[in-house]
């Protein structure tokens, strides 16, 4: 609950708190300092009246003189705090007694056991002390003097400072109150402004907004020197951003043209040659010398790969340009589906494929099916040397993330030259052993890029090689 009030009304409740119970336990110190000193000093003068009074009734109880007795005790009037007073002889008889106005008499029977001492009570205490003949405690004893007095002085003296403590409790949270007033002017209601500047720009996006603050040389001027330069620092980057894409922009629409042009410019005499080309091939063929058919050969074997390039140069100009959009499905049913396209161009190939029952991503579905097509087709391609293919999609764990990777047992490659593997147009194979564009690889780094992912290669030359790809916005535990 405490977590929902707000940063001055926390601080309030924290000073105020702390002081407060600071102050209380000052205050409860104070009292009860006070009642006992205040007891002492009631027992320390009642025992001095109790040892004159002692001295004068000595020469009563020496010569048995009663009357005397009571008017030395009577005495003891004078002192409201004192209620009664007894006189026992060495037999517990009482010699001579006192009664205050205020008090009833009380039977001495309670005090007939009691030794020289103070008995404390909480409103009252009782003082004992024995007269000895010649103030000699080991000589003979004369009798005994019992004195009760009450402690409503005390506790009278004791309410009277309860009342200044309580006033001094609420004057000194008065002036606590003025002080925090003050910290929270200087304190907190900077870091307010600050917060609600914050606010105000989360919801508006907009950085250049300020707040007035006054500058002192303390930690919260350094706040807010930091706060508004990570703010231009922000707009700054902002600035460039919008910049980058703009010129990231021009270069799409660039490519979009490049893309057109290689679509439509590049094609019609790509097709003009080929259309010739077989023309001379149909109805010449029979008349031309053998060197003559194979250039022609040559023409439309050169123009067929020209037209696979330009395909391959639209299908990545496509990737970088597509809408991403993201959705839940399952690496292993498109695994399943490209494995069975490939089983069909080949039926005569043995191939052993692995793949888990389920693999379940959120990404983009056209993307991640183009990456896989290319990954395996990979795979098939270069492994389709060896009696018995064996091609794998699976994932592992490194440093507690999910990799997925695609592994084939075929001809593998040399980790020497394992960056120029993902650029375009770049082979590691002669196109005699194997066919492609080179532009597979570069496709699928486009795409697992766009998922904010890494990917890379290892391999052994003829023993086969491992594509590892992460999906770290994607995958799905």
């Amino acid at each position: 609950m405490f977590s929902h009030f707000s940063l001055s009304d926390k601080f309030k409740i924290l000073v105020w708190g702390a002081s407060a119970a600071g102050l209380f336990a000052i205050c409860s110190f104070f009292l009860i300092f006070a009642f006992f000193s205040l007891r002492e000093y009631s027992v320390e003068q009642i025992s001095g009246e109790a040892s004159i009074i002692a001295e004068n009734v000595t020469a009563s109880l020496a010569f048995n003189d009663p009357d005397s007795a009571m008017k030395t005790i009577s005495a003891l009037k004078g002192d409201p705090d004192i209620t009664s007073a007894w006189l026992l002889l060495p037999s517990k008889s009482v010699f001579a007694q006192y009664f205050s106005k205020d008090s009833k008499e009380d039977s001495v029977s309670h005090h007939l056991t009691a030794s020289s001492g103070v008995f404390l009570q909480l409103d009252h205490f009782d003082l004992v002390k024995e007269i000895h003949f010649e103030d000699n405690r080991f000589g003979n004893l004369l009798g005994t003097l019992i004195i009760s007095a009450s402690l409503s002085s005390v506790w009278k003296m004791l309410w009277h400072f309860s009342f200044l403590s309580v006033i001094g409790f609420l004057v000194s949270m008065g002036i606590i109150n003025f002080f925090t007033s003050l910290m929270l002017k200087k304190i907190i209601r900077p870091i307010l402004l600050l917060a609600r500047t914050a606010n105000e720009i989360s919801v508006s996006k907009d950085y250049s907004l300020r707040t007035e603050i006054e500058n002192t040389n303390d930690e919260i001027s350094l706040l807010k020197n930091c706060f508004f330069e990570m703010l231009d620092q922000i707009q700054k980057e902002i600035s460039t951003r919008k910049q980058a894409e703009e010129g990231l922009k021009r270069a799409m629409e660039m490519a979009e043209s490049f893309s057109f042009s290689v679509s439509h410019d590049l094609r019609a005499p790509l097709r003009a040659v080929n259309g010739f080309a077989v023309a001379l091939k149909e109805d010449f063929n029979d008349s031309l010398e053998p060197d003559a058919q194979e250039y022609i050969e040559r023409i439309c074997s050169g123009c067929k790969k020209m037209n696979e390039l330009i395909e391959a140069i639209l299908a990545l100009s496509r990737i970088e340009r597509s809408e991403y959009k993201s959705s839940q499905f399952d690496l292993s049913e498109i695994a399943k589906e490209i494995d069975e396209e490939l089983r069909n161009a080949e039926p005569e190939r043995k191939v052993e494929f692995k793949y888990p029952p389920s693999l379940p991503v959120l990404a983009d579905l056209t993307l991640m099916k183009a990456a896989l097509q290319n990954l395996l087709s990979n795979a098939w391609k270069y492994s389709g040397k060896v009696p018995i293919s064996q091609i794998e999609l699976g994932t592992i764990e490194k440093d507690g993330a999910i990799v997925y990777f695609v592994k084939d047992n075929g001809a593998g490659f040399d980790m020497a030259y394992s960056n120029k593997l993902f650029g375009a147009f770049q082979r590691l194979h002669s196109p005699k052993d194997f066919q492609g564009t080179g532009v597979g690889l570069a496709t699928v780094q486009r795409i697992i890029h766009r998922h904010s992912g890494k990917i890379w290669a290892e391999s052994v030359i003829n023993k086969g090689a491992t594509f590892f790809f992460t999906l770290p916005n994607s995958t799905i535990k």
